[in-house]
């Protein structure tokens, strides 16, 4: 956990977009290539409803908003040291306080941010789909008529969420390169999706 960072805001989708869909997907046959196509049908689906990749993306530079609170800072330090920490925490404070102007002004830092959206974890394919998109509510009526017809048809169980925002939660082990962002749907996104999807089961 020693990259382990969690000092954004919740973000809102991006401009036309109203909510957030964290997704999960299990194809019925796990045998690879019956799995492949079901996938692959999943995924034109969803890029059919939503669009590609970077418009359906919840992350967007404008809608980011550090949260420079004590309880963000002393959650993240008690996360990375597993203790407290007086000056770890005053210096990480100082540092989220100065970071809107870092990221405003300084050409490292937008570029941070450029990075972030494009290096945030919005689609994972480990043996099942896990997806975060952004979009309206007829989009999300309209996927969800889509993988039920999938699902009575016995390719597919799929959970699904909805949220107002996302949230993200960084690894980073420099600001340059090395940095991953974990996206999920606010209030327990993927939470929710898992718990239906066992239900299912």
């Amino acid at each position: 956990l020693n990259g382990l960072e969690c000092r954004w805001d919740h973000i809102s989708p991006p401009e036309n977009r109203n909510e957030v869909v964290s997704l999960l997907v299990d194809a019925v046959n796990k045998e690879s290539r019956s799995q492949g196509v079901v996938f692959s049908k999943v995924l034109d689906l969803i890029q059919q409803i939503y669009g590609p990749q970077a418009l359906r993306n919840p992350i967007s530079v404008s809608r980011l908003k550090l949260k420079p609170t004590y309880g963000t800072i002393r959650k993240e330090m008690l996360a990375r040291l597993g203790r407290f920490n007086l000056s770890y925490l005053i210096k990480n404070w100082l540092a989220t306080l100065y970071g809107p102007l870092f990221f405003r002004f300084h050409q490292s830092g937008q570029e941070y941010l450029r990075r972030l959206v494009e290096q945030s974890e919005t689609l994972v394919i480990d043996g099942r789909i896990n997806t975060v998109i952004s979009g309206t509510g007829e989009q999300r009526l309209q996927l969800s008529k889509a993988l039920e017809k999938m699902e009575s048809g016995g390719e597919i169980i799929f959970g699904l969420h909805s949220s107002p925002e996302s949230v993200i939660t960084c690894y980073v082990r420099n600001r340059k390169e090395g940095h991953i962002h974990f996206v999920d749907g606010s209030s327990g996104g993927y939470t929710h999706a898992a718990s239906m999807l066992k239900s299912k089961r």
